[in-house]
């Protein structure tokens, strides 16, 4: 009988994806971040399928609700932290990292109050952030006083993202 796609790619439709116990309960987590704008951590070792579940997340979440920015980078700086997101929305960043983060910031409000969705951003390979990223990272979520978060936000590295 021949097959109906190519087997061992990394382009598995995540509908077919061997859903495990603790599959389903980090799925299941990471909805609960997006629904709540909450701050995840998605840590493991090489190859345990932490960009995979990703993937199955994005394809799970509701996208009239949710805007999902995917950012995976090795050597992201505060900049590309900006920048890649405003891409992903259409927009040419401004040169200078705080040009480019007031651009965010302005795009975040219009996506949470004119067209009324959450923001989900993914930092994917987030254990090669370099500190002044993982302090601009921070900052992205003190925007308001701490008064709540603007979005959600998920890092997924390698064990070494969890060093204290």
């Amino acid at each position: 009988m021949p097959l109906k796609t190519t087997p061992f790619t990394s382009s598995i439709d995540t509908g077919n994806l061997c859903q495990s116990r603790q599959f389903k309960d980090t799925l299941a987590r990471l909805c609960y971040a997006a629904e709540n704008r909450m701050f995840a951590v998605l840590t493991g070792p090489v190859g345990v399928g932490k960009s995979t579940v990703l993937r199955a997340f994005n394809d799970a979440i509701d996208s009239s609700r949710f805007e999902v920015l995917y950012i995976s980078q090795s050597n992201l700086s505060p900049r590309w932290l900006y920048s890649i997101p405003l891409s992903q929305l259409g927009i040419n960043a401004k040169f200078y990292a705080n040009d480019a983060k007031k651009q965010f910031h302005e795009q975040l409000l219009s996506i949470t109050t004119v067209k009324k969705k959450q923001v989900v951003m993914i930092i994917d390979e987030a254990h090669l952030i370099n500190h002044r990223t993982l302090q601009e990272i921070r900052f992205l979520l003190n925007c308001r006083f701490d008064a709540g978060n603007p979005l959600s936000l998920i890092i997924a590295g390698q064990n070494e993202l969890y060093v204290e």
